[in-house]
């Protein structure tokens, strides 16, 4: 398998990032910001297949605990959703090459960003999350921080990074499925 890198180059006096072989001038909206560069700088346009890159992050300033990820060049990224999926901001599942703890939400591999095309206000996800964390009787409601998205050196938006769910005692807690049933004790 050949794999062809591309540099992204950015004239400009703001500061520069440098990530992979590029650089890229990001926002300055305080928040964490996710990069992904796909190896051969091909779109992430499909939720069929994975394609395959290298993700880093930044740590925002706002005070949301999300602290600075170095470059994991393992990881992989394809679209996500059914409906949302025919929005103008794609959304992405992300699997990075190994167990990284992003804001704070646990060590994990995966991870989703969702776009909220649908919602301008960028609160009802968010919102919701909270609430959920709040009630009782909830076992596991999944974490999520707001970031800033670039794929191969493109500004995308504003995304929430969101826990993806799966078995596992920090997150969906299954006895059953791993044949620790209580019941049959």
């Amino acid at each position: 398998v050949a794999h062809n890198y591309r540099a992204l180059s950015v004239a400009t006096t703001t500061p520069s990032v440098s990530f992979g072989l590029g650089q890229v001038t990001p926002k300055n909206s305080g928040l964490s910001a996710v990069y992904f560069n796909t190896n051969e700088g091909a779109s992430v346009n499909t939720r069929t297949h994975y394609f395959e890159g290298e993700f880093a992050m930044t740590a925002d300033t706002k005070g949301l605990g999300c602290s600075a990820v170095s470059t994991n060049k393992k990881s992989v990224m394809k679209g996500r959703g059914n409906y949302s999926w025919s929005f103008d901001r794609k959304s992405f599942t992300l699997k990075l090459g190994s167990s990284t703890d992003l804001c704070g939400m646990g060590k994990s591999k995966k991870y989703a960003l969702v776009s909220q095309d649908y919602d301008k206000s960028f609160l009802r996800n968010a919102l919701a999350g909270y609430i959920g964390k709040k009630l009782n009787h909830m076992s596991w409601t999944p974490d999520s921080k707001p970031v800033d998205l670039y794929v191969n050196g493109s500004y995308r938006g504003n995304y929430l990074l969101i826990e993806r769910i799966a078995i596992d005692p920090l997150r969906v807690n299954i006895n059953e499925l791993n044949g620790d049933d209580p019941a049959e004790q």
